[in-house]
């Protein structure tokens, strides 16, 4: 019997075997991009599903707009399809103008179009089309296809921008940060960007601050929660018997989020953590309430037309009005008196790539941005991150507080990598635990934050043998993806295991377990008790894409990934923690895949080793 415990969540029949994914890309390609890669994969055949890995990873650290640009051309290929984009599967009862918006508002859509598509998807195939209200797309779900799409996003990629945004900042006439932007303004500032936040200099100064924060953290909790006294279990770590109640972890470690991103950002502590100490209203209960109240009308105004919404003054319009116009407000708050701090700085310490503190002073010394420019800037990076790493971080809880076996491997893995060791976790550490890794990588594959990519093509694309015309919104539903038994065996399943490998020790000793290289399909086997996951099947690496692929990923993905890596490996070697809530958590999919209802935990205090 498979180990780990069943999501209670919708699944699909199988209705067509997807082909094995093959790295488009040559041996050739690899050498003119990343040499050393080449040389590497010997023949670029074998290893060409890794040798993709390989080159995304090390696309951060070179420049990977061009490279990206450079893959472009190489797999560029005349499209030939005998079949049209009037051909592709579309849902029968389509309403000019309207689509089948009624029928989706009837299976509630706004709150659930990760379920809805998830429905399209096993009635219709691995591509359709659909028209809700004014949003038409093409939905893609073979990973094989996936990896095309971003393979031929060319040298500025495009996204989805929600039309209620750019309605509103037309309105106010505000300057927005990188989401916003296009072309060459979008990539002369996300170069910069790319620099600051992903030069791996950068990293060792950004996880002490991460540290700090977490320790901050874990004191608040244990200051403000009243500890109880229970009989302790003989379990690994022998908890002391003491237990503090965290009735919503997302509340409490949003603040931490936006306190430990605005030590990146600004090098400046911003006072989120005593709201959780004190139990009192803040700025960023309101920051936090807005932002949520901003993703859920946008929701809504996706389907229908924000402009009609605002000609007939709709209650959901002036809704998002002010809590756009508050988020933004309490935003540019926390920015402006921590760019207050900044500007008092000796010019010296104000270059991050070269070991200095923080982005906001790196964007003011190099002296092409105005101020309003750099607090736009780092407004979105600001506001982007705080949300998305703490429902991250809320689901990682949430799982591992169901499963013992798996928070008992995490336990074992950080106490032989840290040891007795009170201080900071350093990168050099993180880098050894690679089963906390896959904890969240696994996490991230039921639950993606940004449930669906998006991309608009500059050229025709051939998918599943039908053409996709240049300027087509395509859909790319990272929620469906990575639950798709197809391409992950067991995908209901919480296995991090899956993510792992084992290799024999040459020189002696057990074996050594490292990362998975993406390849984690195991034809139905148990893989709940074997690290022996990584041999045959297809290339996963774009099923499971939490932070998208290419010039376009997110920005923020090292630190975020060191965010997590760090809070989960630091709670659970002080804590056993527990799901004390009454029921599964559904998802609340409000443009980020949010838990439905709070998730309650009881941390087990452990003795210290």
């Amino acid at each position: 019997m498979a180990r780990g415990f069943r999501l209670t969540t919708p699944r699909l029949s199988s209705q067509q075997s997807f082909i094995p994914a093959r790295v488009a890309s040559s041996h050739a390609a690899a050498q003119v991009l990343v040499p050393s890669v080449g040389k590497a994969a010997g023949d670029g055949t074998s290893r060409c599903p890794h040798l993709q890995r390989e080159v995304s990873t090390l696309s951060f650290a070179m420049d990977e707009v061009i490279m990206a640009d450079t893959v472009s051309k190489v797999t560029n290929h005349r499209v030939n399809s005998g079949r049209g984009y009037e051909d592709i599967p579309r849902p029968k009862g389509s309403i000019p103008f309207m689509g089948t918006w009624i029928d989706a508002l009837r299976h509630g859509v706004v709150t659930r179009v990760h379920e809805y598509v998830d429905m399209r998807y096993k009635q219709l195939g691995p591509i359709y089309r659909e028209k809700l209200g004014k949003l038409e797309a093409v939905y893609i779900f073979d990973p094989q296809d996936v990896q095309r799409v971003f393979m031929r996003e060319g040298r500025h990629p495009r996204h989805v921008i929600p039309e209620a945004w750019l309605l509103h900042r037309e309105i106010t006439d505000k300057p927005r940060g990188l989401f916003f932007m296009d072309g060459e303004e979008w990539l002369s500032r996300r170069r910069v960007i790319n620099q600051l936040l992903l030069h791996p200099r950068a990293l060792p100064h950004f996880s002490q601050r991460i540290n700090d924060t977490i320790n901050d953290l874990i004191k608040h909790w244990t200051n403000r929660s009243p500890v109880s006294t229970t009989a302790a279990p003989p379990n690994t770590g022998d908890p002391t018997g003491q237990s503090i109640t965290i009735n919503n972890i997302q509340e409490d470690v949003f603040n931490w989020s936006i306190e430990c991103v605005g030590t990146v950002l600004f090098n400046q502590r911003l006072g989120c953590l005593a709201s959780i100490a004190e139990d009192t209203a803040s700025d960023t209960e309101a920051f936090v309430q807005a932002i949520q109240d901003t993703f859920r009308t946008t929701m809504v105004l996706t389907l229908f037309p924000p402009k009609l919404a605002r000609a007939l003054s709709l209650p959901v319009w002036w809704k998002f009005v002010r809590s756009m116009d508050t988020s933004l407000t309490i935003a540019r708050r926390f920015i402006d008196n921590s760019m207050k701090a900044v500007l008092q700085r000796p010019e010296s310490e104000t270059d991050v790539s070269e070991g200095k503190p923080d982005v906001c002073s790196s964007l003011m010394a190099l002296q092409r941005y105005d101020l309003d420019e750099v607090a736009a800037l780092t407004a979105d990076l600001f506001s982007g991150a705080a949300h998305t790493i703490s429902n991250a971080l809320a689901w990682a809880f949430y799982l591992v507080g169901q499963d013992q076996r798996v928070q008992d491997k995490i336990y074992e893995e950080v106490q032989r990598v840290v040891g007795s060791e009170t201080g900071a976790i350093t990168p050099d550490m993180l880098k050894e635990m690679v089963y906390v890794k896959a904890v969240i990588r696994e996490t991230l594959r039921l639950y993606p934050i940004v449930p669906f990519h998006t991309r608009y093509l500059y050229e025709d694309i051939s998918i599943q043998g039908y053409t996709v015309p240049a300027n087509t919104l395509i859909m790319m539903p990272t929620y469906s993806m990575g639950r798709d038994e197809k391409t992950f065996a067991q995908a209901d399943k919480f296995l991090p295991e899956r993510w792992l490998r084992k290799r024999s020790n040459k020189a002696g000793g057990n074996d050594v377990i490292s990362e998975g290289n993406g390849c984690p399909f195991n034809h139905g086997k148990d893989v709940s008790s074997s690290t022996d996951t990584a041999t045959g099947g297809t290339n996963v690496n774009y099923a499971t894409i939490p932070f998208a692929v290419g010039a376009r990923a997110c920005v923020g993905r090292r630190l975020a990934e060191t965010e997590m890596h760090l809070m989960l490996a630091k709670v659970i070697k002080q804590f056993r923690v527990k799901y004390t809530g009454d029921g599964p958590v559904g998802i609340d999919l409000r443009m980020i895949t949010a838990p439905k209802d709070p998730i309650k935990l009881r941390l087990e205090l452990r003795d210290s080793p």
